[in-house]
Formats: C-alpha cells, structure tokens, sequence
C-alpha cells in the first residue's frame, strides 16, 4: 500500500511528486513541495554563510590596515588622545 501523502502532510499528486530510480532498480518518490523548501532554506544558509565570510575577512583586513596605520604613523591612533612629545 503506497502513501498518499509526504511525512509534512503534502499530497503526492502527479504535478507534486518527484520520481527517482536507483541503480537497483527501485524507485523512489519524493514531495516536490519538501525538495523546493529544502533546496531554497539550504541556499539561504549558504547565502548567509557567504555572507558571514565577507564580513570576517573585512574585520580581518581592517585589522590589518588599522596595525599597519599605527606602525607607520605613530600619532594616527592612539587611546588616551594626546599627541607624543
């Protein structure tokens, strides 16, 4: 007896269901509905990771930069405000 509808509740119909067949033979189905969510929040979490990359090799490189501005020029940042004598 095949199910009638996907473990989230989705029916399987004929425009819904994907149809996959193994190298043994065997075919498989799945709920177009679940494939569609779970390769749109799989692409958001890698879009989101991408974008949490950037942003750590930003600071990184502004790190960089802000080390090589006080190497170079002394006076260009310094916590207590004073000038050096």
């Amino acid at each position: 007896m095949m199910k009638t509808h996907c473990k989230r509740g989705h029916k399987y119909t004929p425009k819904n269901t994907i149809w996959n067949q193994q190298s043994n033979g065997k075919r498989t189905r799945k709920c177009r509905t679940c494939a569609n969510n779970l390769h749109r929040n799989g692409s958001r979490r890698n879009e989101k990771a991408k974008r949490q990359h950037r942003l750590a090799e930003r600071r990184q490189l502004m790190r960089h930069v802000d080390m090589e501005r006080m190497f170079f020029d002394p006076m260009a940042k310094r916590g207590d405000g004073e000038q050096p004598a």
